[in-house]
């Protein structure tokens, strides 16, 4: 649906869209030859229409295994399993099978069932999926071929976790330093192997797939398998804010990330593994509870966000805060609590983590995600906002808003949001009930939605082999990676409900977040419009609170305040201006929905549908339908 403008009380109408994702530019075409293309994506399924944004018009993604020793994979979980004894929490249902012998079926041993590894187990169930005799494997996404110039990518099976978590149980002391470290010793040997290949040698490793779930795993060398295409459950192991960027230097590398291994634009955001049981919705009855949470309100990195909703929350009559750990007891008090209340709270804050988000989807206690900052897994194909609330840290930390905000919700809408979640529950789930998931997967499991967003992921990994197979030979370039960070900022202007100006530009710096992301890009179509305005005012033309429309409520929470949080005080000082021009009344920022958001044509590729409503809300014509000069 096109773009429906605002009147202004002239004699014409200025309206100003923009649009900011974290993306890279890829539209280097000429506007005209880029506004008369389209690009065809299916309609989703019915029954997923209303939380499903996409889905992908290929059958499958030829995938060949590195052939790494089994000492690195399967090898690993036998070592686990033959330690006598494990102390660590969480440990006892792992101790208990190993007095009983029942950890290997069919020669594939079973991964742990400690909560601490078990929710990082997506490289047990993805290389199950490739292990599975090609017979069973109709419904997989992922096509194995067996020479790597057949294949799309190469699949590196080593089981990163297991080896950390090893190296954590048997000699913890050592395991940042590489002198006595098994895990680094397993680290340099996958290393060492897959770039001694020739697959490496043509592509830099660029089209081989690592599975990094745990935060620790792989930590020795991760600089060297940064242009890979990483399989993680979030970033915020990955990022570190450079001393300087906050100094109140304005050039163009005011904010500087040290860690440049990951990037949404190759990598893949993948869930954790959920704890507790599906609950079908079928089962569900009255939820006696409003808002629920259980886990540990003092976390070892991070978390005051979190210690500060628990301080706001925890005496509220329809709000429970359990501290626990997800145990045999603690399992089956979240069961209980999930099972029981109406929405879950997700205190991510400063720790960008989704771990329990998918247990409580399991559990269709709808989600409250305090965040500015969080990757979530299959996003692009699923829409969380029809199952999740989404709240900025500013507002969940002002005393009775959460459970205010909470409490608007009618019961139409939170059957809404379950409806909308049982209908994904299936995405976010692993096991497909073989011993080793050695067998056939959903097709809408989390093993083919992993794979579906790598192959989406395939143009930009291609065109980063072929750039680099042109690189002169003895030629030293810096060690980064080529998937910029930078995103990319668009906007469009009217006048009289006429487009006169337009742009596409890539930032001058990286972003924390999608918000300070679009912040900045918000702070640059307002220089556009104060342009516009002054050319304006030489004919005689004085105009006041220019709308400005954002289809981000974070960036226009940020817009307005003004004071400068410590979450955005990291921001170049020149992009700050803006809020001074909404104090003097020369813009206003208003916010307009996804769909409605004409500036996403100058930053992505959008389905036919949506690419035509845009055009015809630009005032853009067919070239079919363009006079003839004549």
């Amino acid at each position: 649906m096109a773009l429906k403008h605002n009147n202004i009380n002239k004699s014409f109408t200025c309206s100003i869209s923009t649009i900011f994702l974290s993306i890279s530019f890829l539209f280097a075409l000429s506007l005209s030859f880029f506004l008369l293309s389209s690009n065809q994506t299916p309609k989703p399924p019915s029954s997923l229409s209303s939380c499903l944004i996409s889905t992908s018009t290929h059958d499958s993604i030829n995938v060949y295994v590195s052939d790494l020793p089994r000492s690195l994979n399967y090898g690993l979980l036998e070592q686990y399993w033959s330690l006598s004894h494990d102390s660590r929490l969480g440990s006892e249902v792992d101790n208990h099978i190993r007095s009983t012998q029942s950890w290997t079926n069919n020669n594939i041993p079973r991964y742990p069932e400690s909560p601490l590894i078990k929710q990082y187990s997506a490289e047990y169930w993805i290389m199950g999926d490739l292990a599975t005799p090609e017979r069973l494997r109709t419904t997989s996404f992922a096509k194995r071929v067996f020479a790597p110039e057949h294949a799309d990518v190469i699949f590196v099976p080593f089981f990163a976790t297991i080896s950390a978590e090893l190296q954590l149980g048997v000699a913890k002391g050592v395991f940042r330093k590489k002198s006595g470290n098994d895990d680094y010793a397993r680290q340099r040997e996958v290393l060492d192997f897959v770039k001694g290949t020739e697959a490496w040698r043509l592509s830099g490793g660029r089209d081989h797939v690592f599975v990094v779930t745990d935060p620790v795993a792989m930590s020795h060398v991760r600089e060297e398998i940064g242009p890979a295409v990483l399989l993680v459950v979030d970033f915020g192991g990955w990022y570190r804010v450079d001393s300087k960027a906050s100094n109140g230097k304005t050039n163009a590398s005011d904010l500087m990330i040290q860690h440049t291994q990951v990037s949404l634009l190759k990598d893949v955001i993948v869930p954790y593994t959920h704890l507790l049981p599906r609950f079908d919705i079928s089962e569900n009855q009255k939820r006696k509870t409003l808002l629920y949470f259980k886990g540990a309100k003092h976390r070892h990195r991070g978390g005051l966000i979190r210690e500060k909703l628990w301080d706001l929350l925890v005496n509220e009559p329809v709000v429970i805060m359990e501290e626990g750990f997800p145990n045999a007891t603690g399992k089956d008090q979240s069961i209980k609590g999930m099972r029981n209340s109406e929405f879950c709270l997700h205190p991510a804050g400063d720790t960008p983590t989704s771990c329990r988000l998918f247990d409580a989807i399991q559990s269709l206690c709808i989600p409250v995600i305090v965040s500015d900052n969080i990757e979530l897994p299959f996003e692009g194909t699923i829409d969380y906002t029809k199952f999740s609330v989404f709240v900025a840290v500013g507002e969940a930390l002002q005393p009775g808003r959460v459970v205010d905000r909470l409490r608007s919700y009618t019961g139409l809408q939170k059957n809404e949001f379950r409806a909308n979640m049982g209908r994904v529950q299936s995405f976010f789930e692993y096991d497909n009930g073989y011993p080793g998931g050695v067998g056939p997967v959903a097709v809408n499991g989390a093993v083919n939605m992993i794979w579906r967003k790598v192959h989406e992921k395939l143009p930009v990994i291609k065109e980063a082999v072929v750039r680099g197979r042109r690189k002169p030979p003895n030629v030293v370039v810096p060690q980064r990676n080529e998937f910029d960070l930078k995103s990319t900022s668009g906007g469009c202007q009217f006048l009289d409900r006429k487009l006169v100006s337009w742009q596409s530009r890539k930032q001058t710096c990286v972003s924390l977040s999608t918000a300070e992301a679009e912040y900045i890009a918000a702070a640059t179509c307002t220089s556009q419009v104060l342009w516009i305005q002054s050319q304006l005012r030489d004919y005689g033309v004085n105009m006041k609170k220019i709308p400005i429309y954002c289809d981000s409520e974070s960036a226009i929470r940020i817009c307005h305040n003004p004071v400068q949080h410590s979450k955005t005080k990291h921001i170049a000082l020149r992009y700050h201006f803006i809020k001074d021009h909404i104090e003097e009344g020369n813009i206003e920022i208003h916010f307009v929905k996804t769909t409605d958001q004409l500036a996403d044509i100058f930053t992505k590729a959008l389905a036919e549908i949506p690419f035509m409503n845009i055009l015809r809300g630009l005032g853009m014509m067919e070239a079919h339908n363009v006079p003839s000069s004549s």
